[in-house]
């Protein structure tokens, strides 16, 4: 990876679909004005990818992303993970919750969602929570959290632990 230690590590994680809102982070990226800001793009694409490539070039942002455009064994997920500061789900749309979210928390990352579906649980400040398909309101959330790394990862570690087994058994056998 070419990244520097001033860098601040942005992850797009998952599978790459129209709905997961990846067009929306890069006209955000192309909006943040710190330079160390990157963005490492990791997921197998289900459409082509082009469109995104188009953007990224239209948008002068081929320096500031790296692509791992296929399905990451876990190994290369949890690099990932760990060499990211910042993980984001801009989703447009979503009806459940997300398991790239659980992963995120199970690395003590810090996310920032949008107020669709499950992704606002995987959140304690609603400060990272942005409007979906709204790249000034997702730029604005990404600000924020870089800002404010150390607390979010405390928060991450915290709502992480609600999604352990051990927690979701006790929680199971309570209903009954």
């Amino acid at each position: 990876y070419d990244f520097s230690d001033k860098d601040k590590i942005l992850l797009f994680f998952g599978n790459i679909r129209d709905y997961k809102g990846l067009d929306i982070l890069l006209i955000s990226l192309s909006e943040i004005k710190d330079k160390n800001v990157k963005l490492i793009i990791a997921g197998k694409p289900w459409e082509n990818f082009g469109k995104y490539q188009n953007i990224i070039n239209n948008l002068k942002l081929n320096n500031k992303i790296q692509s791992h455009l296929e399905f990451n064994s876990n190994e290369k997920v949890a690099e990932l993970f760990k060499l990211s500061d910042l993980i984001i789900y801009p989703y447009s749309e979503f009806e459940a919750s997300s398991g790239a979210g659980a992963v995120a928390l199970n690395f003590e990352k810090p996310v920032v969602v949008t107020n669709v579906g499950g992704l606002p649980e995987l959140v304690k400040d609603k400060n990272i929570i942005a409007e979906p398909n709204n790249p000034e309101d997702l730029k604005n959330k990404i600000n924020y959290a870089l800002k404010n790394l150390k607390r979010l990862k405390k928060d991450s570690k915290e709502i992480a632990k609600q999604y352990l087994w051990k927690e979701i058994a006790e929680k199971t056998l309570g209903v009954y």
